[in-house]
């Protein structure tokens, strides 16, 4: 049985048919021995129409081919080109230290024009933000052994963005020292078939950077070993601008359409491979589903999280109360302690498992992963005492002569768990995304979904507390935990197309920005140990954070107070707003509802863009305001008359409060991004800094056992919060003060 095959399209680029006498076979259709035999049959006269080809059962018989090739031919069909030539002309990476004095305070050197941007234009900037590439070498240049086009990694060891370096190297002192990358020069010849499918970047650079890599041009580069921002810095031997060089392959281009002929269309391109594609700056956890998974969960952590803790000094009163009933007297003043003791002991864990993560090289994953069904095993434990409490009074008996000890390994498994999260999100988070603006951007929206979170969680805990039903606020969050965790591997991660609407939801990211994302994604990271590849990264230098954590004591300080003061506050004012009786807990959720319409707010202007001293000496100034605004109402409480029937209860409306929970909402939008952003570099990081408020919130926690005059057992009434809120303003104020004597950057 035979069968014939039309034989133009099989190695050829479609010609008309009309131009066809006889058959061409390529290599690919020459049999194997043992292999069918082919014969090439004409379908219809000799020298007209097209030719085709039959294969006859033949094993073993190869059959010669006449080939009879008219001129017209010779003329019209295009030879099949050769495969183009790739010569490489260094062809390894190498990295090199050279020291420099400078010369009347100057390097001599020029480099990329987005390292010396503005930071409008840098934050926009997501191609070469991370590379700080030698433009020109002026005459009496001070750097030795650097040439065009090299790569500086550090400046006196230290790393970090094109902006950065460029600035170290212009505040530095006379003589400092530089880590220099020289790049992998290839040469590639090909024609604008060939070519098909590969695209530069717009801006203006270093050479043009290849930004995708497509069609035709996707398995040439393979071959070639080029990659996603690589750069094309000649053509034909020719080094040229990139505005040059790209009108130069946009003349080839127009020539090809034309119908020029192909020489005129071939072109040498010289390559320049960067090694930090493969990891020196990138990391193989970035990923859009990564990053909208950390996002997702963040969101449902936040809402377990509030659903909690949103009443805890009604939760605590009778909690402790059953441990210390024996003991003491409790009231008002015990119960803020004791949330101001599990606020500090679920602050420290970070750094605890931080440390742990760091000695074990654990994957971080895993870290959140165990962390979260901690979390859920001891709210689903809470919730089921509320909501079964014949169950509960069944376990109660067997376990009353260790009361003591069951509350506190609940609290402590709790602590740990929410350490566990709490230290590895962020920087989980912060590896997702490529270094530069993305990255910027990406861990505000971690603080502005945390936030809304928070306010979905206090809802929800409102509403339960408003039919008396606490416990089914417990249970949702445990239900939004286990949900959360869904969209992290390694249960099951997020997928792409959900990723890209979160992303651009959240992040607020323009499509050719997602598309830098993705291809941060898709490059190669065979350089990066293993250890690395599980995420954990080196230790960052924790000195220079520790002494910008002190200053921000007192804000700490303040930022608790709005969950357990400014609760007991909130429930000695008239909470009758239009006949409905508002829950104490709501004003929470208008705090997080402020501080997100505040991040908002920043992120659409420059002011997250200043300097990391500025947003955290502007952060302290404005919870100043917030305590003293709270010390004022608190005055005015105390002085107003009473409700009738209601001794304790001031006349004085709940709405009095809204200006300070809307000021340490404001506080809170300016510190926490500009904190996260140097604490989560690794979670051992981001675990100091939780450790560091976790001591202010303890020692706020002692201090309150020595000042029952002024925050008593019993109402406040008796006591003097507003001279509590006093002190609290002035140590901000003088926090405020020391930020702007010594301002930093980064």
């Amino acid at each position: 049985m035979t069968s014939s095959l039309t034989v133009e399209s099989l190695c050829f680029p479609p010609q008309p048919s009309a131009h066809l006498t006889d058959a061409m076979l390529c290599m690919c259709c020459v049999p194997e021995p043992g292999a069918d035999a082919i014969e090439i049959l004409p379908t219809g006269d000799e020298g007209q129409g097209t030719s085709a080809m039959k294969i006859k059962e033949q094993p073993g018989m190869v059959v010669e081919i006449p080939m009879k090739e008219p001129e017209l031919i010779k003329e019209e069909i295009p030879v099949k080109a050769a495969p183009p030539e790739v010569k490489e002309l260094e062809a390894v990476w190498y990295e090199f230290n050279t020291k420099a004095t400078k010369k009347d305070g100057k390097v001599g050197c020029k480099i990329e024009p987005s390292a010396m941007a503005t930071v409008n234009r840098v934050n926009r900037d997501t191609l070469t933000r991370d590379y700080c590439i030698l433009r020109q070498l002026e005459p009496g240049c001070v750097l030795r052994d650097v040439e065009v086009m090299d790569r500086v990694l550090r400046v006196n060891g230290v790393k970090g963005t094109a902006p950065a370096l460029a600035r170290r190297m212009a505040e530095s002192a006379e003589t400092f020292e530089i880590s220099v990358q020289r790049p992998k020069k290839i040469e590639i010849t090909l024609d604008k078939k060939t070519r098909d499918g590969m695209k530069v970047s717009e801006q203006d650079s270093c050479g043009l950077v290849i930004t995708d890599i497509r069609g035709p041009f996707e398995s040439i580069a393979r071959d070639a070993k080029v990659k996603l921002f690589d750069r094309i810095v000649a053509i034909d031997g020719s080094l040229s601008t990139a505005d040059e060089l790209r009108l130069l392959l946009s003349k080839r281009d127009k020539a090809a359409e034309h119908g020029k002929k192909e020489d005129e269309s071939s072109e040498c391109l010289g390559v320049f491979e960067f090694r930090c594609r493969h990891g020196l700056i990138q990391n193989p956890m970035v990923s859009i589903q990564l990053a909208a998974g950390c996002l997702v969960f963040r969101l449902t952590d936040g809402f377990a999280r509030n659903a909690l803790l949103a009443n805890q000094i009604q939760l605590f009163q009778p909690l402790v109360e059953w441990v210390l009933r024996t003991l003491c007297g409790f009231g008002s003043n015990s119960a803020q302690r004791a949330a101001k003791f599990l606020s500090a002991s679920c602050s420290v864990a970070p750094l605890l498992l931080g440390a742990v993560q760091r000695i074990y090289g654990m994957r971080l994953s895993m870290l959140v992963l165990v962390g979260c069904f901690v979390e859920a095993l001891c709210t689903a434990f809470t919730g089921l005492t509320g909501a079964a409490p014949n169950w509960a009074q069944a376990v109660t008996p067997m376990l009353k002569s260790h009361e003591l000890a069951v509350i506190a390994t609940i609290l402590g498994f709790y602590a740990l768990g929410y350490g566990a999260v709490t230290s590895a999100m962020p920087a989980l988070t912060r590896k997702s995304a490529p270094d530069g603006s993305l990255c910027t951007g990406l861990m505000q929206a971690f603080v502005a979904v945390l936030t809304a979170g928070a306010i979905f969680g206090i809802s929800a805990a409102a509403l339960a507390q408003s039919f008396h039903q606490d416990h089914l606020a417990l249970l949702t969050a445990v239900l939004a935990l286990l949900l959360g965790i869904c969209f992290l591997p390694p249960l099951g991660g997020t997928p792409a197309p959900w990723a890209r609407r979160i992303l651009r939801w959240a992040v607020g990211l323009r499509p050719e920005e997602l598309a830098t994302w993705e291809t941060h994604s898709d490059s190669g990271h065979r350089l990066l140990a293993p250890r690395d590849a599980n995420g954990s990264d080196a230790l960052a230098p924790l000195a220079p954070v520790l002494w910008r954590l002190v200053l921000l004591l007192p804000f700490y300080a303040a930022a608790i107070q709005w969950t357990t003061s400014w609760y007991v506050q909130t429930l000695y004012l008239d909470r009758n707003v239009a006949g409905f009786e508002i829950p104490a807990c709501l004003l929470q959720a208008f705090e997080r509802l402020m501080s997100l319409a505040a991040l908002t707010l920043l992120r659409a202007t420059s002011v997250l863009k200043w300097k990391t001293s500025t947003r955290l000496s502007l952060g302290s100034l404005l919870a100043a305001c917030a305590m003293f605004v709270s010390a004022t109402v608190e005055y005015w409480r105390k002085n107003a008359t009473r409700l009738p029937g209601e001794e304790q209860i001031s006349t004085l409306s709940i709405l009095w409060l809204l200006p300070q929970f809307a000021l340490i909402a404001a506080a809170e939008a300016f510190i926490y991004p500009a904190s996260a952003e140097f604490l989560s570099l690794s979670a051992l990081a981001y675990g100091l800094g939780c450790a560091v408020q976790a001591s202010a919130v303890a020692a706020l926690g002692l201090l309150l056992g020595y000042l029952k005059d002024w925050i008593p057992e019993s109402s406040p009434n008796e006591g003097h919060y507003d001279k509590f809120y006093f002190c609290l303003c002035t140590s901000c104020l003088g926090a405020t003060l020391l930020f702007f004597a010594f301002p930093f950057s980064g």
